[in-house]
């Protein structure tokens, strides 16, 4: 589901995934049944569906919290948070991941992937005019990232967070 959803196929993606949800509702493990609503989001926001995706989301996230498994929530309240972002619903994009980034750092401190939590919020940040806020957590986003051990997903998330570092440039 997720490779089709990924090749601009997400309709695809979800009827895949739609050929199990009876038995994801009914004799699935509450885990396994948090990570079929994270899969639904995030092939629902590959399709462009962000009002379905932000519904998904919010079902996987209850679904995490529900079972207290907090690390699995971290990505869910990270794509969540940039699906109310992309509305421009900046006060619930905030509030979602400004939630993520202290759950982050409560569980692991500041490192690791769930540093993209800080890139979305510093974009949101940016959109709600707080701009030092926003440029502070950029550039801590851009260090951080930089003593991690390289691999192409990290790269990637340098580019992200420099492209809205360049964007709050031109802006201001």
């Amino acid at each position: 589901g997720w490779t089709l959803a990924m090749s601009d196929r997400a309709e695809a993606g979800l009827a895949l995934l739609a050929r199990n949800e009876r038995w994801i509702e009914t004799a699935a493990d509450a885990e396994t049944r948090a990570h079929y609503r994270l899969a639904r989001s995030s092939m629902h926001a590959f399709g462009d569906r962000l009002e379905q995706a932000i519904a998904e989301g919010r079902l996987a996230l209850a679904a995490f919290a529900a079972v207290g498994n907090w690390t699995e929530a971290l990505p869910a309240m990270s794509n969540l948070g940039v699906m109310h972002y992309w509305r421009g619903e900046c006060a619930e994009a905030h509030a979602v991941l400004a939630e993520a980034r202290a759950r982050r750092e409560a569980l692991y401190g500041r490192g690791g992937a769930g540093i993209k939590i800080d890139i979305h919020l510093g974009a949101v940040l940016h959109e709600l005019g707080r701009h030092a806020e926003a440029r502070a957590m950029l550039e801590g986003a851009v260090a951080e990232l930089r003593r991690m051990a390289p691999a192409d997903y990290i790269r990637t998330d340098i580019l992200l967070a420099e492209n809205h570092l360049a964007q709050m440039a031109i802006a201001l």
